[in-house]
């Protein structure tokens, strides 16, 4: 089991950085033009790296929240695009390069040339491979457990035909073992941000109650890995 710890998410300070954006094709992002203070909620469709970012209406939207058209983009705008991936807040300027109304509501921007960041962790995440369990209630599977610490962990499972990935606000469990015992632990957590593409997705679970004890049998292997 390859293990490193990720650096400490203690950074307050949005640092500039490059074009380099880990938007993916159903990421959920925030769009608002600058100095307004109305945000709404879209989904990526699609996107070429140094050329564009297309955007639609988000499937999960609300009958209360507004529609992507009614930030009323018009070619040469400049809007505000913010997203949450991986506990890091990314957020970037674009200008809208092309609007398009049948079939559907698609918004075309330019790819950022500079992102910032910060980060929303207070604690570090250490990056793992642990195999374990997924259980939604209605479906359950095989994962894998991509960083963990005492507050929340990220998960990663192939999709099937016929069962749906989870959705954001689920309520999703997840067992496994640690090294020390046989007994399957159970980390209940609820979905804060899903991630998706044709073969695999991943999430990011908030755990209902810190996990301080199945981390301090699980650190000790995680600190042994990353120190070699």
């Amino acid at each position: 089991m390859r293990t490193e710890p990720e650096t400490q998410d203690s950074k307050t300070d949005a640092e500039e950085k490059d074009s380099q954006v880990p938007i993916l094709a159903r990421s959920v992002v925030h769009i608002q033009r600058p100095a307004c203070e109305a945000r709404v909620k879209a989904q990526v469709l699609g996107a070429v790296p140094g050329a564009y970012i297309v955007f639609r209406d988000s499937p999960g939207r609300s009958g209360t929240e507004s529609r992507l058209s009614s930030v009323l983009p018009m070619i040469g705008d400049t809007l505000l695009v913010r997203f949450l991936h991986e506990g890091i807040v990314f957020g970037f300027r674009s200008t809208v390069s092309r609007v398009v109304s049948e079939p559907e509501f698609l918004l075309f921007v330019q790819y950022p040339k500079r992102v910032e960041r910060f980060s929303v962790r207070d604690q570090r995440r250490w990056a793992c491979g642990i195999p374990c369990i997924f259980d939604l209630g209605s479906q359950s599977g095989q994962a894998i457990m991509m960083n963990v610490n005492a507050k929340g962990c990220g998960v990663a499972a192939l999709m099937h035909a016929g069962s749906d990935p989870p959705a954001t606000d689920d309520i999703l469990t997840i067992k496994l073992r640690t090294p020390e015992s046989d007994r399957l632990h159970s980390l209940k957590g609820i979905v804060r941000r899903i991630e998706c593409n044709e073969r695999t997705w991943q999430a990011g679970i908030l755990f209902e109650e810190d996990q301080e004890q199945m981390m301090e049998q699980v650190k000790p292997y995680l600190a042994i890995e990353a120190e070699r």
